[in-house]
């Protein structure tokens, strides 16, 4: 059963193992400019196929190591990939496949009991 955390540029953190999904938002006081919050936590389970969908897009950006960078910077997200015994990790630039990842983990957050 793969594992997917995903820290967008906000430090918001997407968890997805199998089809259960969780939530944590920077809070104000976490935040660098200490007002900005990603809102309420979140977990419930997804549907099977928006899960496929976001693991397939999360492998395919693991791939596209042309869209890696090192070190963090601002405006990067964080990507974790863990696969039985086997992970992968990855800083990722701003690109059209991370928009489209942190599309469906918002599709996730809002959908529940999928």
């Amino acid at each position: 059963m793969p594992i997917l955390r995903y820290h967008d540029q906000n430090n918001n953190l997407y968890h997805l193992e199998d089809r259960q999904f969780r939530y944590r938002p920077t809070q104000a006081e976490e935040s660098s400019s200490d007002l900005y919050s990603g809102g309420e936590p979140a977990e419930h389970q997804i549907s099977e196929a928006l899960s496929q969908q976001i693991f397939a897009l999360a492998q395919e950006l693991l791939r596209a190591t042309r869209l890696h960078t090192e070190p963090r910077r601002m405006l990067t997200a964080i990507i974790a990939l863990k696969d039985q015994a086997e992970g992968q990790r990855a800083t990722l630039s701003r690109s059209a496949l991370r928009t489209k990842l942190e599309g469906l983990l918002q599709a996730a957050l809002s959908t529940k009991n999928g």
